[in-house]
């Protein structure tokens, strides 16, 4: 699901998906549809492949419980492109390996991703890494206190015969912020949420803003160069602000809301800053 970008990501997939005790796992394969305007019957899109597998298990219940997640996706897609490269058919395989736990107040995640593989000529090299740790309050408008940190790959070096630059499977745009992907990128960003009213969630933030590597670009959410490495020799280019919130009608139906306004670096001016917002309203049955 995409909402903030809002088209709906559509996969053939044959899926296989079992449960013993607290252990939990599965396979997949097969490809995402080609999405073609004004149809209801996309077609297969045979230059994406992919396949996986995947496993987790629980540990503890209710207020002190996490979970450890791990994932294997193997794709072969073509005419994918980045900053330093021309388009050509990338062979990439993407492990993660996710672990969150609740601990009463605290919440925390952290994964770790590695990516390796063939693009083109060259040897793939990426890597992505995020945590977060927040802490609520249990009274009043129970306040949240959070800081989240991701960092994203980038190319190095254009000639090493390596492609370094973290190359995203399916990334959720209101996860990224809406207008930015975690390719070549790096985010610290500390939040503050709220809850007045029963079914009701607000929450804003800053972050900054960084390329993890000065030699790579600045990429949108879909993966296309924003900025080229070559426009500066700085890593710090926006600072991003951000409101967001959801409010659930019932059981079924869920409204929200998001936006946020980036201001560039004068290390990347001439240019605009960016400004996004989104809403939604979500049924599920």
């Amino acid at each position: 699901m995409r909402e903030g970008a809002n088209t709906r990501r559509s996969l053939d997939l044959v899926r296989i998906m079992g449960k013993a005790g607290k252990w939990d796992g599965g396979f997949m394969i097969g490809h995402p549809v080609a999405e073609d305007k004004g149809s209801f019957n996309d077609v297969r899109n045979r230059n994406y492949d992919l396949w996986g597998i995947h496993a987790g298990r629980g540990f503890g219940e209710g207020a002190q419980s996490s979970r450890a997640e791990l994932i294997f996706v193997a794709t072969d897609q073509a005419g994918r492109a980045f900053d330093s490269t021309t388009p050509t058919r990338e062979d990439r395989r993407t492990l993660s390996l996710r672990y969150a736990a609740i601990d009463n107040a605290w919440n925390y995640s952290l994964e770790g991703i590695r990516q390796w593989g063939d693009y083109g000529a060259l040897d793939i090299d990426a890597y992505y890494v995020t945590g977060q740790v927040a802490y609520t309050w249990t009274h009043g408008w129970r306040p949240q206190l959070g800081l989240r940190v991701d960092v994203g790959s980038g190319d190095k070096d254009p000639n090493d015969g390596k492609i370094g630059t973290y190359g995203p499977l399916f990334p959720r745009p209101l996860t990224y912020n809406g207008d930015l992907g975690p390719h070549n990128l790096t985010v610290l960003q500390p939040s503050i949420g709220v809850k007045p009213i029963k079914g009701m969630a607000l929450n804003a933030s800053v972050a900054g803003l960084w390329r993890t590597s000065k030699n790579d670009g600045v990429y949108s959410l879909g993966g296309q160069v924003i900025r080229s490495g070559d426009e500066s020799d700085q890593r710090y280019f926006a600072t991003r602000f951000s409101v967001s919130g959801r409010y659930a009608l019932n059981d079924f139906t869920t409204l929200g809301f998001y936006t946020n306004y980036s201001v560039l670096s004068e290390s990347f001016e001439p240019g605009r800053d960016l400004f996004y917002a989104a809403s939604y309203l979500t049924f599920r049955f």
